[in-house]
């Protein structure tokens, strides 16, 4: 089983937690929720929704399937979504339970780009945006439910990391190129790499 730590900052001590039992080698995620719940999700595909209150865990499985988590994501709503090596993102409604496998669909249709979902984050306007390893950024619009390709960021294709921060700014951070910044018209305002002076 993998081991999870809780941090008691009043002793400044680390805790294990010994009330979440899962059979996996490793956590790859951790992330609170608008609800107060703490998610978990390792590489296998389990999700665990433990309340902090009660002490009391919920487990949860993808559907069989040869997983690789990358990343997992709560969106203001409370959905989860998780990001795979394999089969592109899964949408998780914890309210019924629901899973819905977002698979990318095949070159120049409408959908998901790429199979390799690396990180997710939302935009102040409840878009949900995706950012893959060899598709670049992929934003799912909760009004046309559909993925779209990111057309302001389409030139950067390997995305590490994605994040929009509280003035609507996206950050990607990608494999071998740096970070870039755009504002919240989207025009790029920063890069920065290995040589850039900050």
């Amino acid at each position: 089983q993998a081991p999870v730590f809780r941090y008691d900052p009043k002793s400044d001590s680390s805790v294990w937690e010994s009330r979440i039992r899962i059979a996996s080698n490793s956590y790859i995620w951790i992330t609170p929720d608008p609800r107060g719940y703490v998610w978990l999700a390792t590489q296998e595909g389990n999700l665990v929704r433990f309340d902090v209150l009660t002490g009391t865990p919920r487990y949860y499985r993808l559907p069989p399937g040869k997983h690789m988590i990358r990343c997992l994501f709560v969106d203001r709503d409370g959905i989860v979504w998780l990001g795979d090596d394999n089969d592109g993102v899964y949408r998780f409604a914890p309210a019924d339970a629901t899973i819905l496998n977002i698979k990318p669909v095949a070159s120049g249709r409408k959908g998901l780009n790429h199979p390799w979902a690396f990180s997710i984050t939302q935009d102040l306007q409840g878009n949900i945006f995706v950012g893959t390893m060899g598709g670049g950024v992929n934003v799912f619009n909760l009004r046309q439910k559909e993925f779209h390709l990111d057309n302001v960021s389409q030139p950067i294709r390997e995305v590490n990391g994605i994040l929009l921060d509280s003035r609507d700014r996206l950050w990607i951070g990608t494999f071998d190129d740096g970070l870039f910044v755009f504002n919240k018209n989207r025009s790029l305002i920063h890069h920065i790499d290995e040589g850039s002076d900050i």
